[in-house]
């Protein structure tokens, strides 16, 4: 595994309830990261921060936290209804934010790397291949500043059946083996060229794979003590389950960001923007 470049981790912004929870480094919110719509002039783009829906909504943490260039953070207070969903319930949400790059250290992911679904089959892209997650270790995500922490693993499944979610929505996703917990939702997931390829593969770009959306969790009854000495399996109560992670967690396709960037919508007001710029400097 070749080391990590900063700006993968750079990209990656924290999401809290409030500025108060962001100022004192709550356990509470999510993660997202900063992705860019290049402007039609090289060198310009619009910059946007992606997370899972659910962040904003069911976890009610609109808030962002950036890290500054000299070492310390920034909270930029937005509320809910900036924040824009994708129309058809997939669990991904944008939201346009215009950074004080002079101040803010962040890097974005241009939209020119996502992954398409025709790049992953020219590339052959499929189970085994290796990916990478920055995000948020709740346990140990940096109270002064943002610290990402990365995580590995391996596609397990590709997307081609939607999975159903907590929210009883079926999903397109990715089945990755990454370990991901709590506090990750909303990680970008980067796909890494593996060392070794059959001839006949065209080797893989790096490539934005898509959006954590949370790790799949297993509910197994609570068994009698007194059934597992006799060799039966009986419930002490039907109600009673154990959640356990079951190490997969699905991945959202990076496609999936790209339908909400270039919703009609999006495309107007940046058209809009672009024009007002280009009188600005007529």
């Amino acid at each position: 595994m070749p080391a990590i470049p900063d700006e993968a981790l750079d990209c990656v912004v924290y999401l809290y309830p409030d500025a108060e929870s962001a100022l004192n480094g709550e356990r509470a919110g999510g993660c997202g990261f900063i992705v860019a719509v290049d402007y039609q002039k090289p060198g310009e783009a619009f910059a946007y921060v992606v997370t899972n829906s659910h962040v904003i909504r069911e976890g009610n943490s609109p808030v962002v936290r950036v890290n500054t260039r000299n070492g310390g953070m920034q909270v930029i207070e937005k509320t809910d209804e900036y924040w824009i969903h994708h129309p058809d319930g997939d669990d991904v949400a944008v939201l346009s934010i215009n950074f004080e790059y002079e101040t803010i250290k962040v890097k974005s992911i241009s939209d020119e790397f996502f992954a398409t679904k025709e790049k992953i089959e020219y590339h052959r892209v499929g189970p085994g291949d290796e990916v990478f997650m920055p995000g948020r270790f709740i346990n140990h995500e940096g109270k002064q500043r943002n610290l990402p922490a990365v995580r590995f693993g391996n596609i397990s499944m590709l997307p081609h059946e939607p999975i159903r979610t907590a929210r009883g929505l079926l999903q397109e996703a990715f089945l990755v083996e990454c370990r991901s917990l709590p506090g990750y939702s909303g990680s970008p997931v980067f796909l890494l060229p593996a060392p070794f390829s059959p001839v006949s593969r065209v080797m893989p770009p790096p490539m934005l794979l898509g959006i954590v959306r949370g790790h799949i969790k297993d509910h197994r009854p609570v068994l009698s003590r007194e059934s597992l000495w006799k060799g039966a399996k009986v419930p002490v109560n039907p109600d009673w389950v154990v959640e356990t992670n079951t190490g997969m967690a699905f991945v959202i396709p990076a496609w999936k960001i790209r339908e909400l960037l270039y919703m009609e919508d999006l495309v107007q007001i940046r058209r809009e923007i672009e024009e007002q710029l280009k009188t600005g400097r007529e």
